[in-house]
């Protein structure tokens, strides 16, 4: 049996912790913080694997953190890109929160998604998330059936499209 469809353990404890966390999640974009495509996991474990009730509330956890820290970043003074990425169902514990901002490493700012294929349709389950919004959605290499890419279309938390 997957991880995705076995019964969690102390399920309603650790739903409740996934909530709690997704609705306090922050960064600090006052100077003189700074972030190279840091990201943060709600996954590690796999509990979400697949497609059911657990990776629905993996997703609504992360697209809440998602919402809350692309409020702080509207706010900053740190011009900074907030992006998702969303993994296949069978490797979801890679669905990220991203924050990018220019660093002393070097690493080009803003992030360009070269391999991404943007205006693509999701697929229902994250649909559910992103109709609505002004975000722009795409998957790397333009497979549907990939890793998915959501970030805003606002160009000073994201780059030009």
């Amino acid at each position: 049996m997957s991880s995705g469809t076995r019964k969690l353990r102390g399920g309603k404890r650790y739903y409740a912790r996934l909530r709690r966390k997704a609705e306090t999640f922050s960064v600090d974009l006052t100077p003189p913080h700074w972030y190279d495509l840091r990201h943060v996991h709600f996954d590690w474990h796999g509990h979400s694997r697949g497609e059911g009730s657990a990776r629905r509330a993996h997703l609504d956890a992360l697209f809440t953190a998602f919402r809350r820290v692309l409020r702080h970043a509207a706010d900053a003074e740190t011009h900074a890109q907030i992006f998702l990425s969303i993994a296949p169902p069978a490797h979801a514990e890679q669905d990220a929160l991203y924050v990018h901002t220019a660093s002393p490493n070097g690493t080009p700012f803003p992030h360009r998604f070269d391999d991404v294929r943007w205006g693509l349709v999701p697929p229902p389950l994250l649909r559910a998330f992103v109709e609505g919004e002004a975000w722009e959605v795409g998957a790397f290499g333009g497979d549907r059936d990939g890793w998915w890419v959501i970030l805003p279309r606002d160009t000073r938390i994201g780059p030009s499209l």
